[in-house]
């Protein structure tokens, strides 16, 4: 039997998606996600929840993201993408290290040599992993410690658009 959609701790998948490769990318990873911890989670991708203007894309996703006590970020690329950086400080300022980090790329991305990422978002980060089957691991164990009123996190309202 399926949990309810209120039972489950939502994950909010932050990541690149301008072209096709972030998509196709981001979709595998919500789609290992759900299939390994569907039961427990509810992922919350931006690419299947926001559309129309800028002011309309930024309220999604901050909304979602504000109910997501939870965060999956893909750090791909030679520097992290602003968007998801934005997004990772963010939800570390709303729930503080509950964030996994996956960055398959080898290229150094951080200010020191054993930086995987730049240290801001390393630091905002509960880990930061190389590969799917360590981010799952990592995801059920931060399951683990959201406790049950976090389960549909409810925060600040989310600021009016700048016009």
């Amino acid at each position: 039997m399926r949990k309810k959609t209120e039972d489950k701790v939502a994950v909010y998948l932050a990541g690149p998606l301008f072209s096709r490769a972030e998509v196709e990318w981001a979709g595998s990873l919500k789609r290992e996600m759900e299939a390994a911890l569907g039961e427990r989670i509810e992922v919350i991708w931006p690419f299947e929840v926001a559309s129309g203007s800028k002011g309309e894309i930024f309220q999604a996703n901050l909304a979602a993201l504000i109910r997501s006590p939870l965060m999956v970020a893909v750090l791909d690329g030679p520097a992290v993408d602003d968007g998801t950086a934005w997004e990772v400080g963010c939800h570390f300022a709303l729930f503080g290290r509950r964030a996994i980090g996956i960055r398959t790329d080898v290229r150094k991305a951080g200010e020191a040599p054993d930086s995987r990422v730049n240290l801001m978002i390393e630091e905002a980060c509960r880990a930061v992993v190389g590969e799917v089957g360590v981010l799952l691991r990592e995801l059920a164990a931060a399951l683990e410690e959201v406790s049950p009123p976090e389960l549909n996190a409810i925060g600040p309202k989310a600021p009016e658009p700048a016009e």
